[in-house]
């Protein structure tokens, strides 16, 4: 369901509805641009598709370090779309801070060379228009069975996604997709055989709602620059505190910190303040001098000397939302996996 506020803004840009409010998609600034609505997140997708190397490390520095008129939450960058997720509330996600979000973000990629107008798949200048596995873009036609240039993943150089012709809608001069407000786009005249190891707007909303899950290196396939014997080799001296980590990482897992309604002293809710108090009691436990800043931020220190090494993380996290297979709130161990709510993003 897309919330109002982005409803507003999709109409006052004349952008289209897709799938019965699946999603919205137009163009800003020439660059195409897809949104979507999830409990109370917007995620906006852009594709980048031939961004340089160097430009794409400059990008998650801007993004990370410039304050927006939105507040966003985070960021994924994958097979060469960004996704931006924001928050929308009556504090954060107006149309006119969604526009003025989205001409600062068009305007960045602009600055970087990113051209608006290259197929998502190979990063070559394409006429077409399509919603590619659900997301708006310029595209070949031919593209859609290659194996194509990841240019949002410098450490390989291609991938090996096949999408369906299910997935691909083509927009054309000829074929009119209706206005929001006019209903949703005609269903695909394609097969209903589709892939499903491809990702959809729906789907990268749900990675919020889905179990979170860390392997370790045995488990995983470890980049060949960084060899699996040196990675173990550092791993060593953790594994003697690796039981105490884990209990530690479970008091953190079961405080549903989800961001709530201010209270007096808890400015983002009361389970947020509670897991600071709890992360700050650990590490006032291990030896750690802490400070907590009205329960606003924390922090935790060691050592003296003009010059820190900071470490930034947070403990705060989305609603636990459907398709878990176990209490999110309680930290699971199979082997060398372990699952819950906030494992990787952030308190583990």
């Amino acid at each position: 369901m897309l919330s109002n506020s982005l409803l507003k803004f999709a109409a006052s840009e004349n952008w289209q509805v897709y799938k019965k409010d699946a999603c919205v998609f137009g163009t800003v600034n020439g660059y195409c641009i897809t949104a979507s609505t999830n409990e109370a997140l917007t995620t906006f997708y852009v594709p980048v598709a031939g961004i340089a190397p160097e430009n794409l490390i400059e990008l998650t520095v801007w993004l990370e370090n410039t304050r927006f008129p939105l507040v966003l939450i985070n960021y994924e960058m994958t097979d060469n779309f960004m996704a931006i997720r924001a928050k929308d509330t009556a504090f954060s996600g107006t149309a006119a801070q969604m526009k003025r979000f989205l001409d600062i973000l068009t305007e960045k990629l602009k600055e970087l060379d990113v051209d608006p107008n290259v197929c998502a798949i190979c990063g070559l200048s394409a006429d077409n228009l399509a919603l590619y596995v659900g997301l708006f873009c310029h595209i070949h036609g031919e593209c859609i069975h290659k194996v194509g240039i990841d240019f949002t993943n410098p450490e390989r150089d291609v991938h090996d996604q096949i999408v369906s012709e299910a997935e691909l809608l083509l927009l054309n001069d000829d074929a009119e997709a209706p206005a929001v407000g006019q209903g949703a786009i005609p269903p695909l005249s394609f097969s209903d055989e589709c892939d499903t190891s491809s990702s959809t707007p729906d789907e990268w909303n749900q990675n919020d709602d889905s179990p979170e899950v860390s392997t370790t290196c045995e488990d995983n396939e470890v980049p060949e620059s960084v060899p699996k014997e040196r990675l173990m080799k550092l791993a060593e001296p953790f594994i003697p505190y690796e039981d105490a980590f884990l209990e530690d990482l479970a008091a953190l897992i079961a405080i549903p910190s989800v961001q709530g309604d201010e209270d007096e002293n808890a400015p983002f809710g009361k389970e947020p303040k509670r897991a600071l108090e709890t992360f700050l009691s650990i590490a006032e436990r291990m030896g750690f001098h802490t400070v907590n800043v009205d329960n606003v931020a924390g922090y935790a220190e060691m050592g003296s000397g003009d010059e820190m090494i900071a470490c930034v993380c947070h403990l705060d996290v989305v609603p636990a939302g459907s398709g878990w297979n176990q209490d999110p709130w309680k930290l699971k161990r199979e082997g060398d996996t372990i699952s819950g709510r906030g494992v990787m993003d952030d308190k583990g």
